[in-house]
């Protein structure tokens, strides 16, 4: 439900292809919801079925046809909606399969769990690589899309939010394996 109501927030502004959709989901929502090309174009469809959306094919003579998609005030009502339910699910604010594991990571080896917490690091590390990539070309997908102005600073608060939580993740992970190395030394 959240992919098929964040398309409808990217088409609130301007209409817009399936591709052009999926690319912008690409560099905005899919750091934290990602999005396959063939879930996109199912969700777009589902969606013109109960009248969220509307679409029209713009023939082309020199690249092949292209549908583009408009939100209808159905679809815009619903969005709207969306948005006003509270975003804190309190039951699922911690939910962590890892840390679960880590709460019983004493059942494992120290050498395992060393190299879980360096994984666990490295992996922090790539992901904080990949947000600062996408913000970047996140500032240049304003530029090219001005309409988009007065959502700017909120996906910026959402890339700052994601880049304090995997640099605290990495200064833990590095806390976590001093411990482990101390533990194991005993």
């Amino acid at each position: 439900m959240s992919l098929r109501l964040s398309l409808l927030g990217m088409l609130s502004s301007h209409s817009m292809t399936g591709y052009d959709l999926k690319k912008m989901a690409d560099n905005t929502i899919a750091k934290f919801r990602e999005a396959q090309t063939s879930q996109v174009y199912r969700e777009l469809n589902y969606m013109e079925d109960i009248g969220w959306l509307t679409s029209v094919i713009e023939i082309q003579t020199e690249k092949p046809n292209k549908r583009i998609y408009s939100i209808t005030p159905t679809g815009r009502e619903a969005y709207l909606e969306w948005l006003k339910e509270s975003p804190l699910d309190e039951e699922k604010l911690n939910v962590s399969v890892f840390l679960m594991k880590t709460f019983f990571a004493g059942d494992r080896s120290v050498k395992e769990n060393l190299d879980i917490f360096k994984q666990f690091k490295q992996a922090c590390q790539r992901k904080l690589a990949e947000i600062e990539a996408s913000f970047r070309e996140l500032a240049e997908f304003q530029i090219k899309l001005p309409e988009h102005q007065a959502h700017a600073p909120y996906w910026q608060l959402t890339s700052n939010f994601e880049i304090a939580f995997y640099n605290m993740c990495i200064e833990w992970a590095d806390k976590c394996v001093k411990a482990i190395e101390i533990q194991g030394a005993k």
